[in-house]
C-alpha cells in the first residue's frame, strides 16, 4: 500500500528556511539559487529587478553580508557556456 499526500506549508518562516538552506551543502544551495532564477524568468515586467530592489531595501547587516560575499566569490567562477 503507498499513500501520497500533499503537504502545504503556507506558515514557513524566514527563520524555519534559513535553517533548512544552511544545512545544505554548496551544490545543493546553488541550485535553490538556480531554482529561483527559473522561476523569475516568468515574472512579468521588471519582475526579478523589482524583487532585488525589494530585498536590499529590506537587508539587514547581517543579510548584506551573505549577499557580498557570494557576489564577491561569483567572480571567481568562470563563465560557462550557455
Amino acid at each position: 500500500m503507498t499513500i501520497t499526500r500533499t503537504v502545504e506549508l503556507d506558515d514557513l518562516t524566514p527563520q524555519e528556511l534559513a535553517d533548512t538552506f544552511a544545512n545544505w551543502t554548496g551544490d545543493k544551495q546553488a541550485e535553490f539559487f538556480s531554482a529561483i532564477g527559473r522561476i523569475a524568468k516568468g515574472w512579468p515586467g521588471a519582475g526579478m529587478c523589482m524583487q532585488a530592489l525589494h530585498i536590499a531595501e529590506h537587508l539587514d547587516a547581517e543579510g548584506r553580508y551573505v549577499i557580498e560575499r557570494i557576489a564577491d566569490h561569483a567572480d571567481l567562477i568562470p563563465q560557462v557556456a550557455s
